[in-house]
């Protein structure tokens, strides 16, 4: 795509205009909620952290997984999407859903909810 003309906030190209913003965030969801929906522990890690603040080991327990890798892989990558917040305190450390994590697994639930709303 050929930028033919910017300005601070649209950006027009040869055949569309753009609210920068929007696009770059619309995106950025759209990558994100693929990101979650293509490994098999980031829905479940969000379900539970949506429980509640949880230890990893609390986390684990939820899941009903002892040791996983891809369970740290996963939890790893939530956090670096910013769709989990890991806090550091002197009691210990545990994990949070984040704001952009609560809009994303409610986008997901929204898509299920449909989903069942045309089966039945």
């Amino acid at each position: 795509m050929d930028i033919l003309k910017s300005s601070s906030n649209v950006v027009v190209t040869d055949s569309n205009a753009f609210v920068t913003g929007c696009v770059i965030e619309m995106t950025n969801t759209v990558n994100v909620l693929k990101e979650v929906l293509n490994h098999k522990w980031s829905l479940k890690i969000l379900e539970s952290l949506s429980e509640g603040e949880m230890t990893f080991t609390n986390l684990k327990r939820a899941l009903r997984v002892s040791h996983n890798p891809q369970v740290s892989r996963a939890v790893a990558n939530l956090d670096g999407l910013a769709l989990v917040d890991h806090v550091f305190t002197e009691a210990g450390d545990f994990y949070r859903i984040s704001a952009r994590g609560i809009r994303v697994l409610e986008i997901v639930r929204g898509i299920e909810k449909e989903q069942l709303e045309v089966v039945h």
